[in-house]
Parts: structure tokens; C-alpha cells; sequence
């Protein structure tokens, strides 16, 4: 096969499921095989000659199965001079059965992606976003709804995933090396300590960005307050002020606004 004929062959996507307990491997790909061999066979030195392992790793690899789940997977059944046999209880059937499942969905997941998957690029923007790490607490994805320019700057409005919006006041030179445009995905950064919590009556700024939630949580210490404000939709907003007196801090559960200006707003976007 050419270069070229190689280069047009679909992409394909392999992995391996392992299932956990308190940190531990209770079943992955070799153990399942083993499972399965003991399901199929009733032989624990058949199913770990056919899993490539000796009679007593099986045997440790069944003694650990045991002792993670709690109950019994596997139990010895009488046997002669050929090491005896086992059989899987009804637990390890259903563990054997779940991993079966899981894996099946898993390859369809990836078969899926292989195919370009008609939300493929949503997903993996996902992923990347996850493996991003910025000291700025408040990040927010949204999809670009409207840019209006303003002489040298641009400002970019962004709808969340909850439908409320923020601006982000940046300049035309970023905006095109974003390479931004209406209904393009990208996220809003910005600081805890650019952000101020008001309760609905406060008087804001016209141009100021409004993110309406309720408080759910403080984090009180020397003078400084940072309020995790719960928006809509399973968000959160983070605002960092001062606070002379613990006590004078809003109660969890009322209502308050995330306050801040679209120039302190960065605009983060993947190609």
C-alpha cells in the first residue's frame, strides 16, 4: 500500500476499560478474559492457560476480585489432579455481563467519533477545554452571538449554555487572531477579584455584565470574601471582595448578581 492510500484510511480509536474500587482494578481486559474462561469452561488452569498467566496468578487475581467487590465473584468447585474447577456466583455473572456492556458502548462511542460523529468537534472542544489550566477561577463557554466594533475594539457578546450573556471588550487585532465570528464556541475568563456579588436593588453600571444567581457557598478569611454564586443551568460564577465582618455576608441561598466589566473579560477559543 502506497503513502498515499495510507493516508486516506480511516482513523480508528482503540482503548481499554478498567473498572475500579477505592482506587484498586476490580475487572480490565485480562481479567474479564479470565472471568470469561472460568464462565465458559469451569477451569481455572484452562482459563488461565488461555489468558496466558499461571494457575496462581488466576487464582490471586480471583482472591483480589473477591475481597474488592465485597462478596464472592468466583468460588472453587471440587476438582482432581488438574488443579480443580470454579464457577462465577451470581454476582461475578453480572459483574461479567456490566463490563460486556460497558465495553460494547464504549466501542460504539469510539466507532462513533471514528466516523465523524455528527457532534465529534462539540465533544473533543469539550475535552480540550477540560485539559486547560488557568489561575483566573471563572471560566465560562458560551457560543458567540453578536460583536459589535467600536473604533479599535470589539465588543463580543457570549451566550452561555444557561441562555444568559456577558460581553467581552477586546480589540480588533485579537478578535481576528481569534478568528471569531457569530455562532463560533469560546470562553469568557476572568478573575474572582474582577467580580463583585450585589444583591438585585444594588445600582450597576449600564455597560457592566450581569450574571444573576444565588449564593451557595463563602469562603471567609482575612478581611476577604470569595462567594461562589450558583447560576442557572449548573453553573457558577466566583467573585472575590472585601468583607470587614463575616457576619454582615449575605446568608447562602439569596438571591445576588455577579458584577463585573467586559474589559476585564478574556476570550479564549480552540482551532
Amino acid at each position: 500500500m502506497s503513502p498515499k492510500d495510507s493516508a486516506h484510511k480511516p482513523m480508528l480509536f482503540a482503548t481499554q476499560l478498567f473498572v475500579e474500587r477505592d482506587g484498586q482494578e476490580l475487572v480490565g481486559p485480562k481479567r474479564f478474559e479470565l472471568l470469561r474462561q472460568i464462565a465458559e469452561g469451569g477451569s481455572i488452569s484452562a482459563a488461565a492457560q488461555a489468558v496466558g498467566i499461571s494457575y496462581r496468578t488466576a487464582w490471586g487475581a480471583i482472591d483480589a476480585l473477591n475481597n474488592l467487590a465485597g462478596e464472592a465473584i468466583v468460588e472453587r468447585t471440587k476438582g482432581g489432579a488438574g488443579g480443580g474447577g470454579a464457577a462465577l456466583t451470581e454476582a461475578g455473572r453480572t459483574l461479567l455481563a456490566t463490563y460486556a456492556a460497558l465495553h460494547a458502548r464504549q466501542q460504539e462511542f469510539l466507532d462513533w467519533v471514528a466516523s465523524g460523529g455528527s457532534d465529534m468537534q462539540h465533544w473533543l472542544a469539550m475535552l480540550g477545554r477540560l485539559s486547560l489550566r488557568m489561575s483566573a477561577r471563572n471560566q465560562l463557554a458560551g457560543v458567540v452571538e453578536r460583536i459589535d466594533l467600536v473604533g479599535p475594539q470589539a465588543s463580543v457578546q457570549l451566550r452561555l449554555a444557561n441562555a444568559q450573556s456577558l460581553r467581552a471588550l477586546v480589540s480588533r487585532l485579537s478578535l481576528d487572531n481569534l478568528g471569531l465570528d457569530v455562532g463560533a464556541p469560546a470562553i469568557a475568563v476572568f478573575k474572582s477579584s474582577a467580580a463583585t456579588a450585589v444583591g438585585p436593588d444594588a445600582l450597576v453600571a449600564a455597560r457592566a455584565n450581569r450574571l444573576e444567581g444565588q449564593l451557595a457557598e463563602i469562603d471567609f478569611e482575612a478581611g476577604r470574601a470569595e462567594l461562589a454564586l450558583a447560576l442557572p443551568g449548573g453553573l457558577s460564577v466566583f467573585c472575590l471582595q472585601e468583607a470587614a465582618d463575616e457576619n454582615a455576608l449575605p446568608a447562602v441561598g439569596t438571591s445576588l448578581i455577579a458584577v463585573f466589566d467586559p474589559s476585564v473579560v478574556l476570550l479564549a477559543a480552540s482551532h
